[in-house]
């Protein structure tokens, strides 16, 4: 569960691979900013009957800066651009459908298939599926580079000054951390096991922020969830530079890095059932 950088990041059929096929994994993640738009992903959990063994999170530290922090900071850093680079960014705003055909390719897929199923039933029953309507489909990716120059990403660190993120209150201020905890608190309540993983950043990121702040959060979040032994997955400095598209967003390379990393290390954990849920034959 989580947002562009677990859609980016992580490999779902790595981590099947890598866990020799005996669990199956199921993406939630997609565009969004803030703890916010997590809970809201999760919503195919916590607003249906869905029951998986095992809830995975993805986070940074940026998660839990409040969105109206991150527009101040936006809006800071746009106040200073030159004429000339408003007219690029302008330009690049307008070439969205490039940029988004993915996710274009996705909808149509589905919408032409919902056509299909009701002007030729499928006889016998045989299966009109396809991958934009699997449940066990790749994540997307809508990103469509390798890396953005630097020039992107020193513009995004000086938006994340802008904002506050050097300073420890900003991440512990707004509404994130009570947010998550709920979240945890309702996924574990449904039975499910929670894993939190802290996503991998680029270098110039972890440098911009507060020391320690990743061990902080996590402390906090078992507090307000009320699962003092919370799992928690560290992988913030897990990648080089190289394997990153920006300051969070993995590229082909880092992706498939960080997957097999994080399938290491679920496979160590022997990953259970919910403790309160019967044992069940993973093979089924």
């Amino acid at each position: 569960i989580g947002i562009s950088d677990v859609r980016e990041g992580v490999r779902l059929d790595v981590l099947s691979d890598r866990m020799n096929g005996q669990w199956r994994f199921v993406g939630v993640a997609g565009a969004g900013a803030g703890m916010s738009s997590i809970v809201e992903q999760a919503e195919i959990l916590t607003k249906s009957d869905l029951r998986p063994d095992v809830a995975i999170i993805g986070l940074t530290p940026l998660h839990f800066i409040d969105v109206e922090k991150l527009r101040q900071g936006d809006t800071v850093v746009a106040q200073n651009i030159s004429a000339k680079d408003r007219v690029k960014g302008a330009l690049r705003e307008a070439a969205w459908i490039v940029r988004r055909r993915s996710d274009i390719s996705s909808w149509l897929d589905s919408v032409l298939l919902d056509v299909r199923a009701a002007l030729l039933p499928a006889p016998g029953k045989a299966d009109l599926g396809s991958p934009a309507h699997s449940p066990w489909r790749p994540l997307l990716r809508t990103l469509g580079a390798e890396h953005y120059p630097p020039d992107v990403l020193k513009t995004s660190l000086e938006k994340l000054r802008a904002s506050g993120g050097g300073q420890t209150e900003t991440y512990l201020k707004g509404d994130g951390i009570k947010a998550a905890g709920a979240l945890i608190k309702d996924l574990e309540q449904r039975q499910m096991r929670v894993i939190l993983v802290e996503m991998p950043q680029h270098s110039w990121l972890r440098a911009e922020l507060p020391a320690n702040i990743g061990n902080v959060i996590m402390a906090r979040l078992k507090r307000e969830s009320g699962i003092a032994d919370l799992e928690v997955l560290d992988y913030s400095d897990s990648i080089a530079d190289g394997g990153f598209i920006d300051l969070v967003h993995l590229n082909t390379s880092g992706g498939e890095d960080f997957s097999r990393n994080l399938a290491m290390a679920l496979s160590r954990r022997a990953l259970s059932v919910h403790p309160k849920n019967p044992v069940m034959n993973r093979s089924e």
